[in-house]
């Protein structure tokens, strides 16, 4: 683990406040999608559990109109190229992704700081 923090990181914005977050123009939909991958933990997800998670939590009972399965595979991959993105392709499994280790440390440090 590593206890240097990158200054220009805008997929973990924990310490920065709401007033702030408001400012940034940001991608929600990459938002939503990365935290879907932190609720999993180290957990790998396929396409259609992220399409499935994505309704429950961001749509049903919100009034949100659905994203579509190619629109969530697109986000995916765009995410995976990013270099900064916590999300990475898992190899040799076609349609299943997963958080990189070092986001999964970075996650389980902040959790162990809130306790």
């Amino acid at each position: 683990m590593t206890d240097r923090v990158d200054l220009f990181d805008i997929y973990n914005l924990g310490d920065i406040p709401q007033e702030i977050r408001e400012w940034l123009s940001k991608d929600c939909f990459a938002d939503e999608i990365i935290s879907l991958f932190r609720l999993a933990g180290d957990r790998k997800l396929t396409t259609d559990e992220i399409v499935v998670a994505h309704y429950r939590k961001f749509v049903q009972g919100t009034g949100n109109p659905p994203r579509t399965k190619k629109q969530i595979t697109a986000k995916l991959y765009r995410l995976c190229r990013d270099q900064k993105s916590p999300v990475e392709f898992v190899d040799g499994k076609k349609g299943t992704y997963r958080l990189k280790e070092e986001a999964i440390e970075e996650e389980l440090a902040t959790t162990e700081g809130v306790k």
